[in-house]
């Protein structure tokens, strides 16, 4: 494959596998890899990526005291980074009787303390904090949408500033305030982020991959080098080669890699990923888009070489 080929096949990658992803292909044209953005509220209304962090709201729950108190979870993948969270006017909750109140916000089960706005979020790592608005309506009933038009977050990549919404999250189990401040929200919603604690038995089984990946519906396009397959090579560092005709020689694209993670076995490109089960011990490997799974991939493990 000589380098003009996996230039333009490269292109194509990261075209395509932006596709499912909000406004990533015009980013593509004026922004490098590493500086991509996507927002990932489109497929799942309680979780949104931006700048590097997932954010999912667990719930929320209206006190007797009329206090809406929201739990929210945080996530830096792949690398550290530090997040201030903005309450008053920045982020807002509103009920369902339609009126929007400023908000108190800060890390951990109290919204109130005024030392835990901040903090570094360690790579990989779910964070907790809490969002909390006071006097709400005695009509209202539950809480409708949290908007945050700022939040703050610096790394590697400067300072970016999260704008996002969450409507409709789910309702938790009213309690008082105080009872809401002290413990854990009485609903529980898994993070689509959480991974495996347990340890896959033995080394990474393979080392080279043959793969396509197409989309589940007929909105989202397929790319005509993915739907027919890609020979992949996990090369022992963690990253990842590709080449769309043949098994080797291989090109490589910043940011895409793989890993393992307890018993899954991770690919990535850039801000998206799909995560293979090795225990279902299935052949061929199949899964979806983990951001939404709008896309599926089929993955056949070869032999060096192998076709």
């Amino acid at each position: 494959m000589n380098k003009e080929n996996i230039v333009r096949n490269l292109v194509w990658l990261i075209v395509f596998l932006c596709l499912p992803l909000t406004a990533c292909v015009e980013q593509t044209l004026n922004q490098t890899v590493d500086n991509l953005t996507p927002n990932l509220s489109g497929f799942n209304p309680k979780t949104t990526e931006l700048h590097g962090i997932v954010m999912e709201v667990k719930g929320c729950s209206i006190t007797p005291e009329r206090t809406a108190i929201c739990r929210f979870t945080a996530l830096s993948k792949y690398r550290d980074r530090n997040l201030k969270l903005l309450g008053g006017h920045y982020v807002k909750i509103q009920d369902d009787t339609g009126v929007s109140y400023n908000t108190l916000a800060a890390f951990g089960p109290d919204a109130t303390v005024p030392h835990q706005r901040s903090t570094t979020l360690v790579a990989d790592t779910p964070y907790d904090f809490t969002i909390m608005a006071s006097n709400l309506s005695t009509q209202a009933t539950k809480v409708r949408a949290i908007t945050i038009t700022r939040m703050d977050v610096t790394g590697a990549e400067g300072y970016r500033k999260i704008e996002t919404n969450f409507p409709h999250p789910p309702m938790l189990n009213n309690v008082s305030t105080s009872a809401a401040i002290s413990s854990e929200p009485t609903a529980t919603v898994h993070s689509s982020t959480s991974t495996s604690q347990t340890t896959y038995s033995g080394d990474m089984p393979y080392r080279y991959l043959f793969a396509t990946i197409k989309a589940v519906s007929s909105e989202f396009p397929d790319n005509p080098n993915l739907a027919k397959g890609t020979y992949f090579y996990l090369r022992e560092d963690g990253v990842l080669g590709f080449n769309f005709s043949k098994p080797g020689p291989y090109g490589y694209a910043p940011n895409q890699r793989w890993k393992m993670s307890g018993n899954e076995l991770v690919i990535i490109f850039d801000q998206i990923s799909y995560t293979f089960d090795l225990t279902q011990g299935t052949n061929p490997m199949v899964t979806y888009l983990d951001q939404g799974g709008t896309y599926k991939m089929v993955a056949y493990p070869k032999a060096k070489g192998e076709k």
